[in-house]
C-alpha cells in the first residue's frame, strides 16, 4: 500500500519524534534501574520488558500514523530523532530528571514527618502518657499499702501490749525453778532449731549441686 507524501511526511516527523522519546525513556530507565545494586538476572528480564514496551509503543504510533507500513528509512529517521536527542537534548533532560527526582524525595521526606508529627507522634505521646499514669497510680498504691502495714503493724503492737503486759506479770509470779527450767528449755530448742536450720541448707546445697550436675 502506497503512502502518499504527507502521511510520509507524518510518519517522517512520528519517527524522528519517536527516536527522541525513546532517548528520554532510556536514559530515565538507566537512571532507574540502578544495575550495580540488582541481580544480573533481574536487570536482564528488565532489559528484555524495556526493549518489548518501546518496540511495542514505536510499532502503535506506527500503526496510528500510516496503519503500520515500515519503510527502511523509518529506522533512519529513529536514530536521527534519538542522535538528535543525544546532541541537544540529553544534559538538559538528565539535569531535570534530577532535579524532578530530588524534589520527589523531599515532598516524599516531608510528607513522611508530617505524618508522624500528626499521627504517629500524637499517639506516641499519648501511649506514653497512659504508661506513666499507670506507673504512677502504681507506685502511689504501692506506698498507701506501705502505709496501711505500717499502721496495721502499730495498731498490732499496741493491741498485744496488755497481752505483753500479762505475760510478765504471769512470768514475774513463777517461782524461779520453773523460771529456770523455762529458759533451760527454750534454749535447747533454740539450739535444735538453728541445728536443723543449718541441716537443711546443707541439704538444699547439695541438691542444688547435684541438679547442676
Amino acid at each position: 500500500m502506497s503512502m502518499t507524501i504527507p502521511v510520509q511526511l507524518a510518519t517522517l516527523l512520528s519517527m524522528i519524534a519517536m527516536g527522541s522519546v525513546f532517548g528520554i525513556l532510556l536514559d530515565t530507565y538507566q537512571r532507574f534501574i540502578q544495575r550495580s545494586r540488582r541481580a544480573r538476572w533481574i536487570v536482564f528480564l528488565h532489559d528484555i520488558m524495556f526493549w518489548l514496551l518501546q518496540a511495542l509503543l514505536v510499532f502503535y504510533v506506527l500503526f496510528v500514523v500510516n496503519y503500520g507500513e515500515i519503510r527502511l528509512y523509518l529506522f533512519l529517521a529513529i536514530l536521527c530523532g534519538f542522535s538528535s536527542y543525544q546532541a541537544l537534548l540529553k544534559n538538559w533532560y538528565t539535569d531535570f530528571l534530577e532535579r524532578v527526582i530530588s524534589l520527589t524525595i523531599a515532598i516524599a521526606k516531608w510528607v513522611k514527618r508530617m505524618i508522624y508529627l500528626m499521627v504517629f507522634s500524637p499517639i506516641k505521646g499519648l501511649i506514653l502518657f497512659i504508661i506513666s499514669i499507670i506507673l504512677l497510680l502504681g507506685r502511689t498504691l504501692w506506698k498507701l499499702v506501705l502505709v496501711l502495714l505500717g499502721i496495721l503493724k502499730w495498731v498490732i503492737l499496741v493491741a498485744l501490749l496488755p497481752v505483753k503486759w500479762i505475760f510478765q506479770f504471769l512470768w514475774f509470779l513463777l517461782p524461779k525453778s520453773l523460771k529456770k527450767f523455762v529458759v533451760n528449755y527454750y534454749n535447747k530448742a533454740k539450739g535444735l532449731w538453728s541445728r536443723y536450720r543449718q541441716y537443711m541448707y546443707k541439704v538444699y546445697l547439695a541438691l542444688k549441686n547435684k541438679w547442676k550436675k
